[in-house]
C-alpha cells in the first residue's frame, strides 16, 4: 500500500451479488438505496475486519 491506508472500495459490497432486484431488496429499506436492519448486518460483517485492522493499527 503506497499510502499505507485502508480503503473499502464498494461499502454497499456486503450484500454480495443479487441476481434480481427483488433479491436486492430484502437487504435495503423501502426507498431502494438504504440498507435494512439485514443490509446493515452484512455491510457489517464484510467491513468488519477491516475496522479492526485499522484499530489495530491506532492502538499501536
Amino acid at each position: 500500500m503506497q499510502y499505507e491506508v485502508l480503503y473499502a472500495p464498494n461499502f454497499l459490497a456486503g450484500l454480495g451479488d443479487t441476481a434480481t432486484a427483488g433479491q436486492a431488496m430484502a437487504f435495503l429499506q423501502d426507498d431502494g438505496t438504504h440498507p435494512n436492519e439485514k443490509g446493515v448486518a452484512r455491510i457489517v460483517e464484510a467491513l468488519g475486519p477491516s475496522v479492526l485492522e485499522l484499530v489495530v493499527r491506532i492502538a499501536g
